[in-house]
């Protein structure tokens, strides 16, 4: 059912102009993050602010294995010759950065998936900040703070359609799998699944490895889209829009794609005001209202719906039963018309 509206949707706005296509793809690129996070900290129970890190690590990674050695050699020539001569294409050079990011993400989930609560999330934000810093402190690499630029434009709107279908595609099957389960006994009660023979720890790292390699296949459409990147381009505002996606929506992957598409809506609308807001003759400017408004929706959701709009819930889950209902209402108004 999600595939399907989301190829619908993407069809639609294919043939709707270079701006609706623009739109269309970032939030195809936004949703494949979210999908990505949703796998880890919606199953999990684990609100992780370190997903973004490992986005900014496949970014790189892909944007130098598949840029043109004639930039390379201007923009990073202390690089190791094999990077400044490899010129890969979009597939390869995604694959190679995906596998690369997941052997960092295993090595740093080890320690992340003994951890809990309060001290694994602050973790993850210890992993956003060292990344952020390692990619400044590598200029041979990443250009420190400067723009590594010269990433060919790969991220077409087909592309970002089929990276979409996958994401989504491959977290659900993951959260209807025994892992999938088994992740959702030990996010309600994590003491009692392991007094049942829940290997926490075991389902939580392959939640952690599946949802970076998501999370990575989005940074390297990002990067390939863009064209040009940068460390603030990675920071903790782009976290939170992402979180936020999933707090809104709720912990399925139905829930992730609704927080894609409202926040997505929300910096849409607010670009179009171009940071200024008119209340009759006073007129108000703000650096970027964005972070406020999804801040004030955060809360609400909080409050009123601290599982989300959705929460466990998927759409197919709510459409059969209505249908269904539907269908029963259909069959016995024939019943009593041919009684009758």
């Amino acid at each position: 059912m999600l595939v399907g509206l989301l190829v619908a949707v993407g069809l639609i706005y294919g043939g709707s102009g270079s701006t609706a296509e623009r739109v269309f793809i970032l939030f195809a690129i936004n949703l494949v993050i979210a999908v990505g996070l949703q796998s880890f900290m919606g199953l999990t129970g684990i609100v992780s602010f370190g997903h973004v890190a490992f986005m900014a690590i496949a970014a790189y990674t892909a944007g130098i294995l598949t840029s043109s050695p004639l930039i390379k050699e201007s923009s990073i020539a202390d690089a190791p010759a094999f990077l400044r001569h490899a010129e890969l294409g979009f597939l390869p050079g995604t694959v190679v950065a995906v596998i690369f990011t997941c052997v960092i993400a295993a090595i740093v989930g080890l320690a992340i998936v003994r951890l809990s609560g309060t001290a694994a999330t602050i973790s993850t934000y210890a992993l956003l900040v060292i990344v952020g810093v390692a990619i400044v402190n590598l200029p041979t690499l990443t250009r420190g703070n400067q723009t590594f630029y010269g990433i060919p434009g790969s991220t077409t709107l087909a592309a970002a359609i089929a990276f979409a279908v996958a994401a989504v595609v491959v977290a659900r099957l993951f959260q209807d799998s025994r892992w999938g389960l088994l992740l959702k006994a030990s996010r309600e009660d994590q003491l009692s699944a392991a007094g049942s023979g829940v290997d926490v720890r075991r389902v939580r790292f392959g939640a952690w490895v599946l949802s970076i390699a998501i999370v990575a296949a989005g940074g390297s459409l990002y990067a390939h889209y863009v064209g040009a990147i940068s460390p603030a381009a990675f920071s903790l505002q782009l976290t939170f829009v992402i979180v936020t996606m999933v707090i809104i929506g709720g912990r399925g992957v139905s829930g992730a794609m609704a927080g894609a598409v409202i926040v997505s809506v929300i910096n849409e609308i607010m670009r179009q005001f171009d940071g200024q807001i008119s209340f009759g003759p006073i007129e108000t400017e703000f650096a970027s209202i964005t972070p406020l408004i999804l801040g004030a929706i955060v809360i609400a959701i909080m409050v009123r719906r601290p599982s989300g709009l959705l929460g466990d819930r998927e759409i197919d889950d709510l459409i059969v039963p209505f249908t269904a209902k539907i269908g029963r209402r259909f069959w016995l108004a024939e019943d009593s018309k041919t009684e009758g």
